[in-house]
């Protein structure tokens, strides 16, 4: 565990009437005696990081201090069930937790609920789309709004904020195993991080004369996956589309350059490569982008639809093997909190960017996600909103415009304290931290987030995921009288696809339909190769029979709905 991590803290017996003691489940949240700056994240020990190279670790105002006292109640709160009181189990857990012993609570449905606000009533199938957070950390996350943002509104948005994500950055880069926090920042979510990508780099003039030196009108070629996230083609599809009205509004005859997005479909070949060694996978993705002249290069590290994991490193570098200068973009939504990324950033790294959503598996409030670039491309990347802080860039910007700008946000008037000498990393993140009033708690109760993970035990989350992924699986497939799509343990991650008992696309809308406003349930589904599937996502709140439940479901709307096409054709 590194020296930026969240270190656990002992802390005295618990008081068995109240809830407030319970609250050192989140030390760092809680005013430790006598050490009230021995700091390294977020609010450690009562205290909020305010930009400062030579102190960075200051403490904070009074009412930063009051978040310590505040969210012992908003966590009572969370936790009370309907007659009003916590319920002794929860509060036994949470002492578990305090004193050390996180990794003694069994991750079932029963134990697990206690720490989530999902019904135990509720059968869901997906839990990949939205994830869920812990109470705990929703209650760090509203103690965070009500005493930082909205209790010192102008200190911490105008000074504190840098600081406060600073911290962010050393707790989740460590969590991610990365040397250093230089080459991420923290976006809204996965889409937002592709558009930050899509406008920096890839239909970034720039870029395309990087690839294409000589003058030409040769189209910049973009290789996506069919298992991708639609997101990806429908930006790609925006920023063709405006090229084209750039055409239709310049002269006839001007040449312009068009962008190609080449689509390479799963074959029945590369699926069968998934119970073995994935080579025909890599294989036909590398050949695929090899004959299309590709210039960019998006794939998934946990695909969508179906549900498995790329071979990211092996299929990176083969990509760049075969296409020497070609950028290569990992779409890793469904990764953090949901496979292992050791390894992942090794030196050195294949791929130029990653970006992650944190909500779906990691289990942080929603819009919060991860975006990480290589060194090359550091110097391109900009927020899709432009503000105050915007830095300039070397690819059009002078030096002397560079330094007048930075002359300017030195000797502001509005308060705004920006770290302008503290290196060309924090500029960047400064530029995408603020935005004016962007809500930064979400992000910041992450800190609170890993520590919570690290207590119960990160990798016994990653394990019961994994294996639930796969058991409730096959539960389903027995329920159905098919098959998973894959039965290799070591190309599933958190999620998995299922055969689904249908292969008629009217009938696989209309029972999804009938599920949705019946029980509240989703099951995403795709086509691969002419067959149906659906893809599921438990939790570590979930268990195989929730998977029976829904999959019995299924078969009830699959009657119901072929039972009223009959009447109605009859």
């Amino acid at each position: 565990m590194s020296a930026d991590t969240p270190a656990r803290r002992t802390w005295g017996p618990l008081e068995d009437a109240s809830v407030m003691a319970a609250a050192a489940v989140l030390p760092q949240l809680l005013r430790h005696k006598g050490d009230a700056t021995n700091a390294g994240h977020v609010f450690s020990h009562g205290r909020i990081a305010e930009w400062n190279p030579d102190q960075p670790n200051a403490v904070g105002t009074p009412e930063q201090h009051a978040a310590v006292a505040l969210l012992p109640r908003v966590l009572e709160a969370l936790l009370r069930s309907d007659d009003g009181t916590v319920d002794p189990e929860v509060r036994a857990d949470l002492a578990l937790i305090a004193e050390g012993r996180g990794r003694e609570i069994p991750l079932t449905k029963e134990r697990m609920h206690r720490l989530f606000p999902q019904a135990k009533a509720l059968h869901m199938a997906n839990y990949g789309s939205f994830g869920g957070t812990p109470i705990p950390v929703t209650a760090c996350h509203n103690a965070y709004q009500l005493c930082a943002v909205d209790g010192d509104s102008d200190r911490f948005l105008l000074r504190q904020v840098f600081g406060v994500m600073e911290d962010v950055h050393r707790v989740l880069a460590s969590y991610m195993g990365l040397p250093t926090t230089d080459n991420i920042v923290l976006v809204d979510n996965a889409g937002a991080a592709f558009n930050v990508v899509a406008e920096s780099v890839i239909f970034n003039p720039a870029f395309y004369r990087k690839r294409h030196p000589a003058p030409s009108a040769k189209p910049l070629r973009i290789t996506v996956m069919s298992s991708g996230y639609p997101m990806v083609r429908n930006c790609s599809q925006f920023y063709q589309d405006r090229q084209r009205m750039l055409r239709d509004a310049l002269p006839e005859g001007t040449p312009l350059w068009d962008y190609q997005v080449d689509v390479c479909d799963l074959t029945e070949a590369m699926v069968a490569s998934l119970e073995s060694d994935c080579v025909a996978l890599v294989d036909g993705i590398v050949d695929f982008a090899a004959a299309n002249e590709a210039d960019v290069v998006i794939f998934d590290h946990c695909a969508f639809a179906p549900a498995f994991v790329y071979p990211v490193r092996e299929l990176s570098a083969k990509i760049k093997a075969a296409r020497p200068g070609c950028f290569v973009v990992v779409d890793a939504a469904h990764a953090i909190g949901a496979v292992s990324l050791e390894g992942v950033f090794a030196d050195p790294v294949p791929f130029d960017a990653w970006f992650s959503n944190n909500h779906k598996w990691l289990m942080a409030p929603k819009s919060t996600a991860v975006l990480w670039f290589s060194d090359e491309y550091a110097d391109w990347m900009h927020p899709a909103v432009k503000s105050n802080l915007y830095r300039g860039t070397p690819l059009s910007s002078t030096e002397a415009d560079r330094e007048r700008q930075l002359g300017v946000l030195k000797n502001n008037s509005n308060g705004l304290r920006f770290p302008v000498d503290a290196g060309p990393a924090a500029r960047r993140r400064a530029e995408f931290y603020w935005q004016g009033t962007r809500d930064h708690t979400g992000e910041m109760s992450i800190v609170d987030l890993v520590w919570l993970r690290r207590e119960l035990g990160d990798d016994r989350i990653l394990a019961r995921t994994h294996e639930l992924a796969i058991q409730c699986a096959e539960a389903m497939a027995e329920v159905w009288g098919t098959a998973p799509l894959v039965r290799n343990a070591k190309v599933i991650g958190s999620m998995n696809t299922v055969k689904l008992p249908t292969d008629d696309h009217a009938e696989v809308v209309a029972v999804a339909d009938w599920l949705s406003k019946t029980h509240s349930t989703h099951i995403p589904s795709m086509r691969l190769n002419g067959k149906a599937y659906c893809r599921i996502a438990p939790q570590i709140f979930s268990d195989v029979e929730d998977f029976r439940v829904v999959a019995r479901r299924y078969l009830e709307a699959l009657a119901a709905v072929r039972k009223l096409a009959a009447e109605t054709t009859a």
